[in-house]
C-alpha cells in the first residue's frame, strides 16, 4: 500500500532551509502532535491579532470593545470581524 509521508523545511529570516523527509506519518495519538498543534495555533493567533490592526480592519459589533478578532478552540478556529470586504480581505492576508 502506498502512503505519502510528510516532509518539513525550516523558515528562518524568509528563507528556506534544508528538506527533512519524516521517517512515519504524523496521527492523531503521536505524543508530538499536540505540541505541533499549540505552536501552529500561537502562529495564525499573532498573526490574526496583527491582522486585526491593519487600517483596514472593522471589528464585529459585539467585539471591538474586547478587541477579539477570533476565539480559538484545539484546531478550530471562528473568525470575527465585520461582513464588509475589507475587513474580510484583512484577514484572509
Amino acid at each position: 500500500m502506498w502512503r505519502l509521508l510528510p516532509s518539513f523545511s525550516i523558515v528562518v529570516n524568509g528563507s528556506i532551509y534544508g528538506f527533512f523527509p519524516r521517517k512515519n506519518e504524523v496521527r492523531q495519538d503521536d505524543p508530538l502532535s499536540p505540541y505541533l498543534i499549540i505552536t501552529c495555533m500561537e502562529s495564525f493567533s499573532r498573526m490574526l491579532q496583527r491582522a486585526s490592526k491593519s487600517p483596514g480592519f472593522c471589528f464585529h459589533l459585539k467585539c471591538g470593545v474586547h478587541g477579539i478578532s477570533h476565539l480559538a478552540f484545539a484546531n478550530d478556529v471562528i473568525l470575527l470581524s465585520q461582513g464588509d470586504r475589507q475587513s474580510v480581505s484583512c484577514l484572509f492576508q
